[in-house]
């Protein structure tokens, strides 16, 4: 019966023993294979920070949607309008997003946002949900709402003010929507 250390003794011998290339593709796939770990590592750690942000931002809107039904105020729409509002949303913005899905989504938010209400519905809708970046080895990033719009709503760039995302927030705003 072999020790752990016979072992790798063992291995070690016949590791000596191989061919300097081969030695050296042994190592290169060693440490490539250590770096890709250590890079997934990574990357699950600021998936989850990124996600608790994420459902800190949400756990916020639904006390912020319970204030203001206690104050008396109405969703506009049944909550099924908003749950299909937030999939089609989704759906525009998964992946690599174009001028006309962005303004598909301005479209469909102001469709459906009339007061504060309806936007923290939707929001609750949407929840946290994990979006494709656009570009090969990008990854996916999980989003609220309020994060996916202010983020993802951007492909118009002469200047900061023309964006989607800016024309969104300023058109809710005139509705008294804050997002």
């Amino acid at each position: 019966m072999s020790t752990g250390a016979t072992v790798v003794s063992e291995v070690w011998g016949e590791f000596k023993k191989l061919h300097p290339i081969v030695k050296g593709i042994i190592v290169l796939g060693t440490l490539a294979g250590v770096g890709f770990l250590g890079y997934k590592g990574y990357k699950m750690i600021i998936k989850n920070i990124d996600k608790a942000d994420e459902n800190d931002v949400l756990n916020d809107v639904k006390r912020e949607q319970q204030q203001l039904i206690n104050k008396g105020m109405r969703l506009t729409y049944p909550p099924s309008v908003y749950e299909s509002s937030a999939g089609f949303i989704f759906n525009k913005l998964d992946g690599c997003e174009t001028p006309m899905s962005e303004a598909d989504v301005y479209v469909e938010v102001l469709r459906v946002v009339k007061n504060q209400l309806d936007w923290t519905e939707l929001v609750k809708a949407f929840g946290v949900r994990t979006v494709d970046d656009c570009g090969l080895g990008t990854g996916e990033t999980e989003y609220s709402l309020a994060t996916l719009i202010k983020e993802q709503l951007d492909t118009r760039k002469p200047s900061t003010t023309s964006t989607f995302s800016a024309l969104l927030i300023s058109a809710l705003k005139q509705r008294g929507v804050n997002i």
